[in-house]
């Protein structure tokens, strides 16, 4: 089984645990709950690593096309067919889940998505231990731990515990989303 595959199933991306860490993450950074639509997001956005035979490779970071394609589909139909607005508001949401991906935003000179900063803060609202265990279980945590893209890397990451390295990734991103998602608060 791939990796990705294996994030959905029962790593970090776990399709149940994933989306409510996330939507209670968004609650908290944005001070409301999410509509109908960014819900659907939230629940999709990382969908796209099923089959993927990387998280952060080039493979692995194509995974937020998937929910974008979906919700471009039928926004294209919904505007054509029945209602302008709700086309474009689905339109809207798949820009949210592409752009959701730091890397992603980067790669294409945009700038990271109101998902993003959420999505970011319920990896830290797991818990160290669930999320460590998660990570390890998925086989996850090594890419992690050894992918120079993040800014904590270090070339004796791993030889760090994964106590450790987890704890200095939290300490590091979580003044990084509540500056970012400042910019999305009304």
């Amino acid at each position: 089984m791939k990796i990705g595959t294996k994030s959905l199933l029962f790593g970090c991306h776990q399709f149940v645990l994933h989306p409510i860490y996330t939507y209670t993450a968004w609650a908290r950074l944005y001070d409301k709950l999410p509509n109908f639509g960014e819900t659907l997001a939230i629940i999709i956005h990382d969908w796209g690593y099923f089959g993927k035979s990387n998280l952060d490779g080039e493979e692995g970071e194509k995974h937020p096309e998937w929910a974008s394609n979906i919700f471009e589909k039928i926004g294209k139909c919904v505007r054509n067919n029945i209602h302008f607005d709700l086309g474009v508001y689905l339109f809207e949401l798949g820009d949210l889940c592409l752009y959701h991906s730091r890397f992603y935003a980067k790669r294409y000179e945009r700038e990271p998505s109101k998902l993003c900063w959420a999505d970011k803060y319920g990896t830290t609202l797991y818990g160290k231990y669930l999320w460590l265990f998660l990570a390890t279980l998925s086989g996850e945590l090594k890419e992690y731990m050894t992918n120079d893209k993040y800014e904590i890397y270090d070339k004796k990451a791993e030889n760090d515990s994964k106590f450790k390295w987890f704890t200095e990734y939290v300490k590091f991103i979580i003044p990084i989303i509540f500056k970012e998602a400042k910019k999305f608060r009304r």
